[in-house]
């Protein structure tokens, strides 16, 4: 059943489903016994005082985030449990408190909900419900599904995803020639520039890398290991700049490139892609350099490629 048809059956109550262990009966969500068994099963079994701290925040000057109402070490073992990563663990915690600043997250209705994501930008908002939905799952897997009634409601209006920018050569020729510069320098802004723009990796993937070989670099994040080559300056300078220098949060990173006038970091690795596409490289090869897992995400890239050699190939001379 998708999306569109458990929302419907949640408020209009037309007929009993079951999806994924939640009973709806006339629009009312009910646990099913079995789930609830089986949750509070493998919370009694984990440690209950597991902490996590917030996301880099207080580095950035910025408060933590207050405890949800419910006890937090339960909730964390939940979302370990659900296979979340490390990141996603300490992001939705921090994202709960937009809610619970001005709100009991227990008793949220669907209008205070609302209310809280129209004053933000779709992508922000988007990840705020994600954030909140998880916790609403929680609640229900401890017979409050109040909150997981409430926020399977709402909606998000969003624009369709755009393709990815198809970034031009001289582009990419003036990324590659400031991050060398500044690596042969002794800057680790260029570290940073060219790890994105030569190897392809996102921001939050710097802090992820495990192993500097001869040419290559390794990457480990959410699971998932890739290797990367890397040209010589760059291997030289994560060898000779100290890891505590450069190895840092996002936060910190983004800050610091913005200070150079750069907005959009992300634009360096859609530069990488866009080349690798151009020169030939199949979906493939693009999808295992950058860590795809899904080759849509690749194939945003290739949209706009146009085919060479039609004329010859064709025998159109």
């Amino acid at each position: 059943m998708g999306l569109k048809q458990l929302f419907t059956k949640i408020i209009f109550g037309e007929q009993d489903i079951i999806e994924d262990g939640v009973v709806i009966v006339d629009g009312e969500v009910i646990l099913s016994p079995e789930m609830i068994e089986e949750v509070h099963g493998r919370i009694d079994k984990e440690e209950a005082n597991i902490t996590v701290n917030a996301p880099t925040m207080e580095q950035e000057g910025q408060m933590e985030p207050e405890e949800p109402p419910s006890e937090r070490g339960d909730y964390e073992v939940f979302l370990r449990m659900s296979g979340k990563a490390e990141r996603t663990i300490k992001e939705y915690l921090y994202d709960l408190k937009i809610f619970s600043n001005r709100f009991k997250l227990d008793t949220l209705s669907k209008a205070q909900i609302e209310s809280v994501l129209s004053e933000l930008k779709p992508p922000t908002a988007t990840r705020k419900l994600s954030a909140l939905r998880c916790y609403a799952k929680w609640l229900a897997s401890q017979s409050n599904t109040d909150l997981l009634g409430q926020v399977y409601q709402v909606k998000i209006n969003s624009k369709p995803r755009a393709s990815s920018p198809v970034i031009g050569s001289s582009f990419f020729r003036d990324i590659v020639d400031l991050a060398k510069s500044l690596c042969i320098s002794g800057d680790r802004r260029g570290l940073w520039i060219g790890l994105m723009a030569c190897c392809g990796l996102k921001i939050t993937e710097i802090q992820c890398i495990d192993y500097v070989g001869r040419s290559s670099i390794k990457i480990s994040s959410n699971g998932l290991t890739r290797e990367v080559p890397a040209p010589n300056w760059l291997i030289e300078s994560l060898v000779d700049i100290p890891q505590e220098k450069w190895k840092v949060s996002r936060e910190y990173i983004w800050r610091i490139l913005n200070s150079l006038g750069i907005a959009k970091p992300s634009d360096y690795r859609h530069a990488y892609a866009s080349q690798l596409i151009k020169n030939d490289y199949s979906i493939e090869e693009v999808a295992r350099t950058l860590g795809h897992k899904n080759l849509a995400s690749t194939r945003r890239y290739d949209k706009n490629k146009v085919p060479r050699d039609i004329s010859k190939k064709l025998n159109m001379e």
